[in-house]
Protein backbone atom coordinates (compact mmCIF):
# COMPACT_ATOMS: atom_id res chain seq x y z
CA UNK A 1 0.00 0.00 0.00
CA UNK A 2 2.56 2.68 0.64
CA UNK A 3 3.86 1.90 -2.53
CA UNK A 4 0.39 3.24 -4.00
CA UNK A 5 0.78 5.90 -2.03
CA UNK A 6 4.04 7.09 -3.37
CA UNK A 7 2.75 6.06 -6.91
CA UNK A 8 0.15 9.70 -6.71
CA UNK A 9 2.25 11.64 -4.77
CA UNK A 10 4.11 12.07 -8.21
CA UNK A 11 1.04 12.24 -10.57
CA UNK A 12 -0.19 15.25 -12.00
CA UNK A 13 -3.85 15.87 -12.93
CA UNK A 14 -2.86 16.37 -17.02
CA UNK A 15 -1.16 13.54 -16.74
CA UNK A 16 -4.15 11.54 -15.45
CA UNK A 17 -6.73 13.18 -17.51
CA UNK A 18 -4.25 12.36 -20.74
CA UNK A 19 -4.53 8.75 -19.92
CA UNK A 20 -8.48 8.96 -18.50
CA UNK A 21 -9.65 10.10 -21.60
CA UNK A 22 -7.21 7.69 -23.93
CA UNK A 23 -8.65 5.09 -22.02
CA UNK A 24 -11.95 6.14 -22.88
CA UNK A 25 -11.17 5.72 -26.54
CA UNK A 26 -10.59 2.56 -26.78
CA UNK A 27 -13.23 1.17 -24.10
CA UNK A 28 -15.09 -0.19 -27.30
CA UNK A 29 -12.36 -2.61 -27.78
CA UNK A 30 -11.60 -3.79 -24.03
CA UNK A 31 -10.25 -7.00 -24.89
CA UNK A 32 -8.47 -6.07 -27.91
CA UNK A 33 -6.76 -3.19 -26.74
CA UNK A 34 -5.20 -2.43 -23.19
CA UNK A 35 -4.31 1.13 -21.70
CA UNK A 36 -1.79 0.99 -19.21
CA UNK A 37 -0.98 4.27 -16.42
CA UNK A 38 2.56 4.79 -16.17
CA UNK A 39 3.80 1.24 -17.50
CA UNK A 40 7.42 -0.35 -17.60
CA UNK A 41 6.54 -3.80 -17.87
CA UNK A 42 6.43 -3.59 -22.28
CA UNK A 43 9.19 -1.08 -22.06
CA UNK A 44 11.44 -1.34 -19.53
CA UNK A 45 10.61 2.06 -18.61
CA UNK A 46 7.99 4.10 -17.48
CA UNK A 47 5.88 6.18 -19.19
CA UNK A 48 2.45 7.74 -18.36
CA UNK A 49 0.53 6.10 -21.30
CA UNK A 50 1.33 2.88 -22.82
CA UNK A 51 -1.04 1.49 -25.29
CA UNK A 52 -1.12 -2.35 -26.24
CA UNK A 53 -2.39 -3.74 -28.97
CA UNK A 54 -3.46 -7.76 -28.35
CA UNK A 55 -4.11 -10.39 -30.82
CA UNK A 56 -1.43 -8.83 -34.04
CA UNK A 57 1.10 -10.53 -35.40
CA UNK A 58 3.56 -7.95 -34.46
CA UNK A 59 3.69 -6.37 -30.97
CA UNK A 60 2.35 -2.99 -31.81
CA UNK A 61 2.21 -0.20 -28.93
CA UNK A 62 1.74 3.96 -28.87
CA UNK A 63 3.33 5.89 -25.96
CA UNK A 64 2.53 8.91 -24.79
CA UNK A 65 3.78 10.86 -21.88
CA UNK A 66 2.63 14.06 -20.33
CA UNK A 67 5.82 16.68 -19.10
CA UNK A 68 5.19 18.81 -16.90
CA UNK A 69 7.75 21.53 -16.27
CA UNK A 70 7.50 20.75 -12.36
CA UNK A 71 9.17 17.28 -13.13
CA UNK A 72 10.77 18.01 -16.43
CA UNK A 73 13.67 19.98 -15.66
CA UNK A 74 16.82 16.93 -16.96
CA UNK A 75 16.28 17.48 -20.80
CA UNK A 76 18.89 14.51 -21.00
CA UNK A 77 16.68 11.94 -18.85
CA UNK A 78 13.55 13.04 -22.00
CA UNK A 79 15.81 12.42 -24.70
CA UNK A 80 17.04 8.90 -23.08
CA UNK A 81 13.26 8.12 -22.99
CA UNK A 82 13.30 9.09 -26.90
CA UNK A 83 15.73 6.94 -27.34
CA UNK A 84 14.45 4.29 -26.10
CA UNK A 85 10.61 4.77 -28.23
CA UNK A 86 12.80 5.01 -31.68
CA UNK A 87 14.82 1.97 -30.42
CA UNK A 88 11.52 -0.18 -29.75
CA UNK A 89 9.81 1.22 -32.88
CA UNK A 90 7.12 2.40 -30.74
CA UNK A 91 5.49 5.80 -32.37
CA UNK A 92 5.89 8.23 -29.14
CA UNK A 93 3.98 11.54 -28.46
CA UNK A 94 4.84 13.81 -25.95
CA UNK A 95 2.48 16.51 -24.73
CA UNK A 96 4.96 19.23 -23.45
CA UNK A 97 4.50 22.61 -20.98
CA UNK A 98 5.86 25.50 -22.74
CA UNK A 99 8.28 26.01 -19.54
CA UNK A 100 9.80 23.03 -20.10
CA UNK A 101 13.54 23.02 -21.51
CA UNK A 102 12.91 23.18 -25.37
CA UNK A 103 13.55 19.24 -26.87
CA UNK A 104 14.01 19.31 -30.58
CA UNK A 105 13.03 15.65 -31.79
CA UNK A 106 11.88 15.21 -35.19
CA UNK A 107 11.54 11.08 -34.99
CA UNK A 108 8.76 12.02 -31.74
CA UNK A 109 5.20 13.79 -32.27
CA UNK A 110 5.78 17.11 -29.57
CA UNK A 111 2.10 18.93 -28.49
CA UNK A 112 3.21 21.99 -26.83
CA UNK A 113 0.83 23.41 -24.33
CA UNK A 114 0.77 26.89 -24.57
CA UNK A 115 -0.27 27.93 -21.45
CA UNK A 116 2.27 28.27 -18.37
CA UNK A 117 -0.85 28.09 -16.12
CA UNK A 118 -1.72 24.80 -14.80
CA UNK A 119 -5.63 26.01 -14.05
CA UNK A 120 -5.76 26.83 -17.81
CA UNK A 121 -8.04 23.82 -18.45
CA UNK A 122 -9.16 24.75 -21.72
CA UNK A 123 -5.71 24.76 -23.14
CA UNK A 124 -5.23 21.02 -21.78
CA UNK A 125 -8.16 19.81 -23.46
CA UNK A 126 -6.78 20.92 -26.55
CA UNK A 127 -3.96 18.97 -26.03
CA UNK A 128 -5.85 15.67 -25.30
CA UNK A 129 -7.74 16.24 -28.08
CA UNK A 130 -4.63 16.52 -30.18
CA UNK A 131 -2.66 13.82 -28.69
CA UNK A 132 -6.59 11.47 -29.68
CA UNK A 133 -6.21 12.96 -33.19
CA UNK A 134 -2.23 11.60 -33.31
CA UNK A 135 -3.64 8.32 -32.12
CA UNK A 136 -6.19 7.92 -34.74
CA UNK A 137 -3.27 8.98 -37.56
CA UNK A 138 -1.15 6.21 -36.11
CA UNK A 139 -3.87 3.83 -36.44
CA UNK A 140 -4.91 4.93 -39.81
CA UNK A 141 -1.42 3.75 -41.52
CA UNK A 142 -0.22 0.78 -39.45
CA UNK A 143 -3.09 -1.68 -40.49
CA UNK A 144 -3.54 -3.19 -36.64
CA UNK A 145 -7.21 -3.18 -36.97
CA UNK A 146 -9.01 -4.00 -39.76
CA UNK A 147 -11.15 -1.47 -41.85
CA UNK A 148 -14.55 -2.16 -39.98
CA UNK A 149 -12.91 -1.62 -36.25
CA UNK A 150 -11.31 1.63 -37.62
CA UNK A 151 -14.50 2.76 -38.80
CA UNK A 152 -15.60 1.77 -35.83
CA UNK A 153 -13.13 3.95 -33.65
CA UNK A 154 -13.03 6.85 -35.64
CA UNK A 155 -16.62 7.58 -35.18
CA UNK A 156 -16.61 6.98 -31.54
CA UNK A 157 -12.99 9.31 -31.42
CA UNK A 158 -15.47 11.69 -32.28
CA UNK A 159 -17.60 11.55 -29.50
CA UNK A 160 -15.03 11.10 -27.22
CA UNK A 161 -13.33 14.16 -28.29
CA UNK A 162 -16.25 16.44 -28.44
CA UNK A 163 -16.67 14.92 -24.26
CA UNK A 164 -13.23 16.29 -23.33
CA UNK A 165 -13.84 18.63 -20.38
CA UNK A 166 -11.06 18.14 -17.89
CA UNK A 167 -12.50 20.91 -15.46
CA UNK A 168 -15.90 19.37 -15.61
CA UNK A 169 -14.45 15.49 -15.11
CA UNK A 170 -11.89 16.26 -12.96
CA UNK A 171 -13.02 14.46 -9.62
CA UNK A 172 -14.60 11.26 -12.00
CA UNK A 173 -10.77 10.94 -13.09
CA UNK A 174 -9.06 11.01 -9.76
CA UNK A 175 -11.17 9.07 -8.73
CA UNK A 176 -10.77 6.46 -11.59
CA UNK A 177 -7.42 6.51 -11.63
CA UNK A 178 -7.06 5.16 -8.31
CA UNK A 179 -8.61 2.45 -8.78
CA UNK A 180 -6.88 1.74 -12.18
CA UNK A 181 -3.28 2.31 -11.54
CA UNK A 182 -3.94 0.33 -7.57
CA UNK A 183 -5.06 -3.11 -9.42
CA UNK A 184 -2.45 -2.35 -12.15
CA UNK A 185 0.16 -1.77 -9.59
CA UNK A 186 -0.74 -5.35 -7.84
CA UNK A 187 -0.54 -7.53 -11.33
CA UNK A 188 3.34 -5.20 -11.58
CA UNK A 189 4.11 -6.56 -7.93
CA UNK A 190 2.85 -9.80 -8.86
CA UNK A 191 4.43 -10.04 -12.46
CA UNK A 192 7.77 -8.98 -10.71
CA UNK A 193 7.52 -11.68 -8.28
CA UNK A 194 7.06 -14.49 -10.44
CA UNK A 195 9.90 -13.03 -12.78
CA UNK A 196 11.96 -13.74 -9.32
CA UNK A 197 11.00 -16.81 -8.65
CA UNK A 198 11.47 -18.26 -11.99
CA UNK A 199 15.05 -16.68 -12.02
CA UNK A 200 15.82 -18.71 -8.36
CA UNK A 201 14.07 -22.10 -9.73
CA UNK A 202 16.59 -21.82 -12.81
CA UNK A 203 19.46 -21.30 -10.73
CA UNK A 204 18.38 -23.44 -6.98
CA UNK A 205 21.97 -24.32 -6.84
CA UNK A 206 23.30 -21.38 -5.88
CA UNK A 207 19.89 -19.72 -3.92
CA UNK A 208 20.51 -20.54 -0.68
CA UNK A 209 22.23 -18.31 1.29
CA UNK A 210 22.14 -14.31 0.81
CA UNK A 211 25.98 -14.18 -0.03
CA UNK A 212 26.52 -17.24 -2.80
CA UNK A 213 23.45 -15.41 -4.34
CA UNK A 214 24.72 -11.91 -4.44
CA UNK A 215 27.81 -13.64 -6.07
CA UNK A 216 26.16 -15.29 -8.48
CA UNK A 217 23.49 -13.03 -9.37
CA UNK A 218 26.78 -10.06 -10.21
CA UNK A 219 28.38 -12.04 -12.54
CA UNK A 220 25.25 -13.37 -14.16
CA UNK A 221 23.02 -9.57 -13.97
CA UNK A 222 20.26 -11.04 -11.80
CA UNK A 223 18.27 -9.27 -9.32
CA UNK A 224 20.38 -10.08 -5.95
CA UNK A 225 19.04 -10.44 -2.74
CA UNK A 226 17.63 -7.04 -1.59
CA UNK A 227 14.86 -7.45 -4.44
CA UNK A 228 13.86 -10.63 -3.08
CA UNK A 229 13.68 -9.03 0.67
CA UNK A 230 11.67 -6.41 -0.50
CA UNK A 231 8.83 -8.36 -2.44
CA UNK A 232 8.71 -11.51 -0.39
CA UNK A 233 9.63 -9.51 3.18
CA UNK A 234 12.79 -11.91 4.14
CA UNK A 235 15.44 -14.35 2.61
CA UNK A 236 13.62 -16.72 4.35
CA UNK A 237 10.41 -16.31 3.41
CA UNK A 238 12.06 -16.26 -0.50
CA UNK A 239 13.35 -19.66 0.12
CA UNK A 240 10.29 -21.34 1.30
CA UNK A 241 7.93 -19.40 -1.92
CA UNK A 242 11.01 -20.60 -4.03
CA UNK A 243 10.64 -24.00 -2.93
CA UNK A 244 14.17 -24.58 -1.87
CA UNK A 245 15.09 -27.78 0.11
CA UNK A 246 16.74 -28.30 3.17
CA UNK A 247 16.05 -24.59 4.42
CA UNK A 248 16.97 -25.20 8.13
CA UNK A 249 20.41 -26.67 6.82
CA UNK A 250 20.85 -23.20 4.58
CA UNK A 251 19.04 -20.78 7.10
CA UNK A 252 21.76 -22.79 9.47
CA UNK A 253 25.07 -21.97 7.55
CA UNK A 254 23.32 -18.46 6.58
CA UNK A 255 23.92 -17.86 10.33
CA UNK A 256 26.93 -18.95 11.14
CA UNK A 257 28.30 -17.20 8.11
CA UNK A 258 26.61 -14.35 9.46
CA UNK A 259 27.91 -14.93 12.89
CA UNK A 260 31.64 -14.68 11.65
CA UNK A 261 30.97 -11.79 10.03
CA UNK A 262 29.78 -9.27 13.04
CA UNK A 263 31.51 -11.20 15.32
CA UNK A 264 32.70 -8.66 17.51
CA UNK A 265 28.81 -8.51 18.86
CA UNK A 266 28.47 -11.97 19.36
CA UNK A 267 29.56 -12.63 23.29
CA UNK A 268 26.20 -12.10 24.15
CA UNK A 269 22.41 -12.21 23.16
CA UNK A 270 21.19 -9.07 24.60
CA UNK A 271 24.99 -7.34 22.93
CA UNK A 272 24.13 -8.80 19.38
CA UNK A 273 20.43 -7.99 19.38
CA UNK A 274 20.97 -4.33 20.16
CA UNK A 275 23.76 -4.49 17.78
CA UNK A 276 21.68 -5.70 14.87
CA UNK A 277 19.04 -3.07 15.86
CA UNK A 278 21.57 -0.36 15.41
CA UNK A 279 22.67 -1.98 12.39
CA UNK A 280 19.70 -1.70 10.44
CA UNK A 281 20.41 -4.36 7.95
CA UNK A 282 17.45 -6.34 6.33
CA UNK A 283 19.17 -9.16 4.80
CA UNK A 284 20.55 -10.49 8.30
CA UNK A 285 18.71 -12.49 10.61
CA UNK A 286 17.30 -11.57 13.93
CA UNK A 287 19.11 -12.82 17.28
CA UNK A 288 15.94 -14.26 17.89
CA UNK A 289 15.45 -16.43 14.55
CA UNK A 290 19.02 -17.15 15.70
CA UNK A 291 18.56 -19.12 18.92
CA UNK A 292 15.20 -20.72 17.06
CA UNK A 293 17.50 -22.49 14.62
CA UNK A 294 20.65 -23.89 17.34
CA UNK A 295 18.19 -23.97 20.31
CA UNK A 296 20.21 -21.73 22.48
CA UNK A 297 22.25 -18.88 21.70
CA UNK A 298 25.65 -20.90 23.40
CA UNK A 299 25.12 -23.26 20.74
CA UNK A 300 25.53 -20.29 18.72
CA UNK A 301 28.70 -19.72 19.67
CA UNK A 302 29.84 -23.16 20.21
CA UNK A 303 29.38 -23.48 16.25
CA UNK A 304 30.95 -20.15 15.74
CA UNK A 305 33.72 -22.14 17.38
CA UNK A 306 33.60 -19.23 20.61
CA UNK A 307 33.77 -20.28 24.58
CA UNK A 308 30.42 -20.11 26.14
CA UNK A 309 32.02 -19.83 29.48
CA UNK A 310 34.16 -17.54 31.61
CA UNK A 311 37.73 -16.79 29.29
CA UNK A 312 40.75 -18.16 31.53
CA UNK A 313 44.00 -16.00 30.09
CA UNK A 314 46.08 -18.20 28.77
CA UNK A 315 48.10 -16.07 25.62
CA UNK A 316 50.17 -12.95 26.73
CA UNK A 317 49.26 -10.00 24.86
CA UNK A 318 52.64 -9.62 23.33
CA UNK A 319 51.97 -12.77 21.84
CA UNK A 320 48.47 -11.82 20.35
CA UNK A 321 49.83 -8.98 18.83
CA UNK A 322 52.83 -10.80 17.50
CA UNK A 323 50.50 -13.18 15.60
CA UNK A 324 48.61 -9.87 14.58
CA UNK A 325 51.05 -8.53 12.70
CA UNK A 326 52.51 -11.88 11.28
CA UNK A 327 48.94 -12.40 9.46
CA UNK A 328 48.06 -9.23 9.19
CA UNK A 329 45.90 -9.86 5.98
CA UNK A 330 43.90 -12.85 7.51
CA UNK A 331 43.32 -10.88 10.61
CA UNK A 332 42.05 -8.26 8.33
CA UNK A 333 38.93 -10.41 8.60
CA UNK A 334 37.06 -11.45 11.41
CA UNK A 335 35.32 -14.69 9.52
CA UNK A 336 38.89 -15.65 7.73
CA UNK A 337 41.15 -15.40 11.01
CA UNK A 338 38.71 -17.89 12.85
CA UNK A 339 38.80 -20.37 10.32
CA UNK A 340 42.87 -19.92 9.56
CA UNK A 341 43.25 -20.26 13.87
CA UNK A 342 40.60 -23.36 13.69
CA UNK A 343 43.17 -24.97 11.58
CA UNK A 344 46.27 -23.68 13.01
CA UNK A 345 45.24 -24.04 16.68
CA UNK A 346 45.78 -20.23 17.15
CA UNK A 347 43.32 -17.95 19.20
CA UNK A 348 40.11 -17.09 17.45
CA UNK A 349 38.91 -13.77 17.24
CA UNK A 350 36.45 -14.57 20.84
CA UNK A 351 40.05 -14.55 22.42
CA UNK A 352 41.36 -10.94 21.16
CA UNK A 353 37.87 -9.39 21.69
CA UNK A 354 38.37 -10.95 25.44
CA UNK A 355 41.59 -9.14 26.08
CA UNK A 356 41.12 -5.92 24.01
CA UNK A 357 37.24 -5.14 24.33
CA UNK A 358 36.64 -5.64 20.61
CA UNK A 359 38.03 -6.86 17.38
CA UNK A 360 37.90 -3.57 15.95
CA UNK A 361 40.17 -2.33 18.39
CA UNK A 362 42.19 -5.50 17.93
CA UNK A 363 42.92 -4.25 14.52
CA UNK A 364 43.62 -0.73 15.40
CA UNK A 365 46.57 -1.99 17.27
CA UNK A 366 47.71 -4.22 14.49
CA UNK A 367 47.74 -1.05 12.27
CA UNK A 368 44.75 -2.24 10.10
CA UNK A 369 42.99 0.79 8.37
CA UNK A 370 39.89 0.99 9.63
CA UNK A 371 38.14 0.04 5.89
CA UNK A 372 40.15 -2.68 5.82
CA UNK A 373 38.43 -3.87 9.23
CA UNK A 374 35.20 -5.30 7.80
CA UNK A 375 33.26 -3.49 10.22
CA UNK A 376 29.58 -2.11 9.78
CA UNK A 377 29.34 1.97 10.36
CA UNK A 378 26.16 3.28 11.65
CA UNK A 379 24.92 5.51 9.51
CA UNK A 380 22.81 8.92 10.29
CA UNK A 381 20.32 9.84 7.77
CA UNK A 382 22.63 13.76 7.28
CA UNK A 383 25.60 11.13 6.15
CA UNK A 384 23.23 8.82 3.85
CA UNK A 385 21.99 12.19 2.05
CA UNK A 386 25.61 13.76 1.34
CA UNK A 387 27.30 10.61 0.65
CA UNK A 388 24.28 9.82 -2.04
CA UNK A 389 24.81 13.72 -3.25
CA UNK A 390 28.32 13.43 -3.49
CA UNK A 391 28.45 10.13 -5.63
CA UNK A 392 25.02 11.20 -7.33
CA UNK A 393 25.83 9.62 -11.04
CA UNK A 394 26.07 6.18 -9.22
CA UNK A 395 22.53 6.50 -7.46
CA UNK A 396 20.26 5.79 -10.07
CA UNK A 397 19.67 1.97 -8.94
CA UNK A 398 20.17 -0.10 -6.09
CA UNK A 399 22.40 -2.58 -8.42
CA UNK A 400 24.68 0.31 -9.85
CA UNK A 401 25.01 1.75 -6.43
CA UNK A 402 25.85 -1.83 -5.09
CA UNK A 403 28.61 -2.52 -7.86
CA UNK A 404 30.47 0.94 -6.75
CA UNK A 405 30.15 -0.03 -2.96
CA UNK A 406 31.81 -3.13 -4.24
CA UNK A 407 34.27 -1.67 -6.05
CA UNK A 408 35.41 0.76 -3.19
CA UNK A 409 35.58 -1.59 -0.71
CA UNK A 410 38.19 -3.76 -3.39
CA UNK A 411 39.91 -1.03 -4.25
CA UNK A 412 40.51 0.13 -0.60
CA UNK A 413 39.38 3.15 -1.08
CA UNK A 414 39.41 5.65 2.00
CA UNK A 415 35.45 6.60 1.30
CA UNK A 416 33.12 4.36 2.92
CA UNK A 417 30.16 3.81 1.13
CA UNK A 418 26.47 2.65 2.52
CA UNK A 419 24.87 -0.50 1.80
CA UNK A 420 21.81 -0.60 -0.95
CA UNK A 421 19.67 -1.82 1.28
CA UNK A 422 19.91 0.98 4.22
CA UNK A 423 19.32 3.49 2.01
CA UNK A 424 15.85 1.32 0.90
CA UNK A 425 14.99 0.62 5.06
CA UNK A 426 16.29 4.18 6.16
CA UNK A 427 13.88 6.06 3.30
CA UNK A 428 11.19 3.25 2.75
CA UNK A 429 12.30 2.07 -0.48
CA UNK A 430 15.10 3.24 -3.37
CA UNK A 431 13.03 5.04 -5.18
CA UNK A 432 11.82 6.85 -2.46
CA UNK A 433 14.89 7.46 -1.20
CA UNK A 434 15.84 9.28 -4.93
CA UNK A 435 12.48 11.49 -4.46
CA UNK A 436 13.83 12.43 -0.46
CA UNK A 437 17.39 13.16 -1.14
CA UNK A 438 17.18 14.91 -4.90
CA UNK A 439 13.54 15.74 -5.29
CA UNK A 440 13.32 13.71 -8.29
CA UNK A 441 9.72 11.78 -9.40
Amino acid sequence: MKEIKEFFKGTSFPEQALFYYTRMLFEIFPKKIKVRNRDKLITGSEFDVVIIFNNVKKPYVLLLEYDGAGWHKDIEEDIEKNNLAVKLSYPFCRVREKACPKLKDERIYSIIRGSYSSRDYDDLNRCIVKAIDWIIAQLKSSNVLSKSEFRRLLIHSFEVKKSVDTLYDMEIISELIKNVVYHQKMQEIEYKKAQLIDTAKKNMEYFTSVRNWDEFADKNNLSKSHMYIYYFGSWSKALEVVGQKNIEEIKRKMAIEQGYETIDFVKSYATYKKYLEELNREDFMSARAIVKLFGSWNNFKKELGLDTYTYQESYSTNYLIELMLKYKDLFKNSSKWNKFAKENKLPNAHVYIRRFGSMDKAKEIAGISKQDRNTHKRWTTDELITVACQFKEHFTTMEKWGSFHKKMKTTNAQILIPFPSIYQKRFGGWENAKKIIFGER
